[in-house]
């Protein structure tokens, strides 16, 4: 039976000497479970994590629990303390109170003593002595059939039957409540206000949920706020001091918990662990390689040191994508890395082979890879601008269409155009540039610094010579000036984009020229040729593989459909689109294919829906920083007023505020659900149906019956039954009553 009588105090009548806990065990139940599950199967257990993971505290927990399991007692031996390797069976038995027997070795003694007793020892800190604990463990457990063991070290052992668990960070909730904890401890009037706790939450992120970091941070409360601790986290090792003075030096400082790990490196080790830290966030086999690799680390060679690194819990392994593994060190792990790198006089080397090889990856990389690398891009990104290098251009250009899909076009348009301002660059890369800035800005609908920036390029390239790009930025530029109302100056353009794309046989240019004509009929209204147009763009996108453009161009379609009332094809148009554009992370297209299904919606009575797709498509721009294009949005607005008349203000602002609260995957799972079939029309407030909402809004206008009849194209006796069915469903007696209702009920447009 075990008592527990303050935290983490153990009272037993059971043989151990486990030390009295005196601060609380905090979180870990899953961790815990987890452990006491495999001592339970298995003899050995290894308990393996990075510097100050807490892997001694949750051994010492897991100790306590199974007391009972072990009736010859629970010993503990602080391997940690022993400075020779050649005196670990020695400290084993010191533990144990028995001596070495003359002419035998210490494991024969130990062997003695322990064999047919049901035991545990739990060996703590065995990392810097992890050859001979794996040799003393592999001894004993042999010769001792009911000996169990319970070893921490930031390296397995590597013996035969060992379980291996790798001790992960605190989740947030475990973290956030063991600094709550220990700063009362520090500070007894100590509490965490609401505007605080996001404070302390990010500091518990920022040191990867490692225990020994954040009881250091958490001391400080009674010197400092929470926001003064994460400002000066970029400066942690200094600011993580003033542990336990009865602890081991290594857990008194987080600087210490760390060199203790660098200082069990041997040379190629280190070297690679600190050539590590020039990575932002994690990295893959050909980054590592093209990053690291040199005549002091040959290609060949570059694994087995990255194992070993993990195997000394000092980089993470996690499975990415598909069947490929990405590596991380902890960002104080980095942080620890980059002050060393700086030490050896290779920092400028290694960001410098980081920067070159992460232009090269982007120029040629998938969206989807680009995503994956961003923190790197972002990272090599700032190190060329910060170094005024003209190759931070041609990385920005790469970045381009990543950042207009994946919705960061504030980012892409401020750091195209400071890049712009400060850097050189060869002509044709500032084109590029150009251009990519000119087609965030349109997403911006900044239409006037879009035609700029489109005329910069333009002019640059016109001097060239006929190329995909000129008539890109020709299309681009047409773009611009339908959007801004100039549909002559658009035809101009996109007419030379067209013979110049031709010319260049650039079919990419071509398509996209192709589409931008279709926009133009669309807003003459000539639907005809809009839709020929866009046929045709789509059939030559498909043709050269530009899904990105055939996503669009079936949402297109799928509007024209919409306009002409072909609902059904429509919706099949716009599902297709959605798919591709979601499966492909073109937020933008898929904000644009939910204005596309909020019209459908409302066009079709479904007006709750409409509001939440509309509401939905607003939110998903403006955590883009962009906006809609006001031509297009007209259309949009006005099929949310539809809705907004026929719900009344109070359902119409919850269908909307509904929409907005949405995560990204609810909006489109809502939208895939209009796409996919008709859903049911609702009736009208008080039961109206939808002409005779109409109807009542009339009257609040001060129409005549045959007033109205003219204008719905309808007899005039239908008028006079609709205004007898509203004023029989309302209750009312005159048209009076039913003006006041609809004026009341916000229903009446303004004037």
């Amino acid at each position: 039976m075990i008592e527990t009588r303050g935290p983490g105090a153990v009272v037993t009548n059971h043989a151990n000497n486990l030390p009295v806990q005196l601060t609380s065990f905090v979180g870990r139940e899953s961790e815990l479970v987890d452990v006491l599950g495999l001592v339970s199967s298995a003899r050995l257990v290894s308990v393996t994590g990075a510097a100050g993971c807490g892997k001694t505290r949750l051994a010492l927990q897991a100790a306590s629990v199974v007391l009972p399991d072990f009736p010859e007692g629970v010993w503990l031996v602080e391997v940690s303390r022993v400075n020779d390797a050649a005196f670990v069976g020695q400290a084993v038995a010191t533990v144990l109170g028995i001596r070495e027997e003359p002419g035998g070795s210490i494991g024969d003694s130990l062997a003695a003593h322990l064999d047919g007793r049901r035991t545990l020892l739990v060996l703590d800190g065995c990392e810097h002595v992890v050859e001979a604990t794996a040799n003393l463990a592999d001894e004993l457990l042999r010769r001792c059939p009911e000996l169990h063991m319970l070893v921490t070290s930031r390296e397995a052992l590597r013996v035969a039957g060992e379980a291996i668990w790798r001790i992960p960070s605190l989740v947030p909730s475990d973290a956030a409540a063991l600094f709550l904890d220990r700063a009362r401890l520090a500070d007894s009037n100590f509490h965490l206000d609401v505007d605080q706790a996001p404070a302390a939450d990010l500091v518990c992120r920022r040191l990867d949920g490692i225990p020994l970091a954040i009881e250091l941070a958490a001391a400080r409360v009674h010197m400092m706020s929470v926001p003064q601790i994460l400002e000066r986290l970029e400066d942690r090792f200094r600011l993580l001091t003033g542990g336990s003075r009865t602890a081991l030096p290594r857990h008194q400082t987080l600087r210490a918990a760390v060199d203790w790990s660098y200082q069990q490196l041997d040379e190629s080790e280190a070297l690679l662990f600190r050539r590590l830290s020039v990575f932002s966030g994690d990295f893959a086999v050909d980054s590592l390689e093209a990053v690291c690799c040199d005549e002091r680390i040959p290609a060949g060679e570059v694994i087995d040191h990255l194992t070993r690194l993990a195997d000394k819990s000092l980089v993470v392994p996690e499975a990415g994508s598909g069947d490929r593994f990405r590596y991380r060190l902890l960002e104080t792990l980095s942080e620890y890395g980059r002050e060393r790198l700086a030490e050896s006089g290779e920092a400028a080397t290694l960001r410098r082979r980081h920067a070159d090889h992460f232009v090269g990856l982007a120029e040629a990389a998938t969206e989807e890879r680009i995503a994956v690398e961003l923190s790197n891009l972002t990272a090599a990104l700032e190190f060329l601008r910060a170094g005024g290098d003209p190759a931070g251009l041609r990385l920005a250009v790469a970045l381009v269409g990543y950042w207009d899909s994946a919705g960061h076009v504030n980012e892409g348009r401020e750091r195209l155009e400071a890049l712009l301002a400060g850097v050189a660059g060869e002509w044709d890369v500032r084109a590029k540039a150009l251009d990519g800035a000119g087609w965030l800005a349109l997403r911006q609908a900044d239409m006037a610094g879009a035609r700029a920036l489109f005329t910069a390029a333009r002019n640059l390239l016109e001097d060239r010579g006929d190329s995909g790009e000129l008539a890109r930025t020709l299309s681009n530029l047409a773009i611009a000036c339908i959007f801004g109302g100039d549909l002559e100056a658009a035809r101009e353009h996109l007419e030379e984009s067209l013979r110049v794309g031709q010319r260049a046989g650039a079919k990419r240019s071509v398509a996209g020229t192709l589409w931008v004509l279709g926009l133009v009929a669309f807003f003459a209204g000539d639907l005809d040729e809009a839709e020929e147009r866009a046929s045709a763009s789509l059939r030559l996108s498909e043709e050269i593989g530009d899904r990105k453009l055939a996503a669009f161009l079936e949402a297109a379609l799928g509007v024209i459909d919409l306009e002409r009332g072909r609902f059904s094809e429509a919706r099949g148009r716009l599902g297709k689109g959605l798919d591709i554009s979601v499966e492909m992370g073109d937020r933008m297209n898929t904000a644009l294919i939910l204005e596309a299904l909020c019209r459908l919606a409302s066009a079709t009575s479904v007006w709750t829906v409409a509001l939440q797709l509309g509401g939905a498509a607003a939110a998903v721009r403006e955590q883009a920083g962009a906006r809609s294009i006001p031509i297009w949005q007209d259309r949009v607005d006005a099929a949310i007023e539809d809705a907004q008349r026929m719900l009344g203000p109070e359902a119409s602002a919850a269908a909307l505020a509904q929409g907005r609260s949405l995560d990204f995957a609810e909006a489109v799972g809502l939208a895939q659900k209009v796409a996919a079939k008709p859903a049911r029309s609702e009736a009208a407030p008080m039961g109206l149906t939808k002409r005779e909402l109409e109807i009542a809004v009339m009257v609040a206008q001060g129409m005549s019956n045959r007033d109205m009849a003219n204008r719905l194209v309808i007899a005039q006796r239908t008028v006079e039954g609709h205004v007898e069915n509203i004023r029989t469903k309302l209750g009312f007696h005159s048209r009076t009553q039913i003006a006041a209702w609809a004026v009341e009920r916000k229903l009446v447009p303004k004037a």
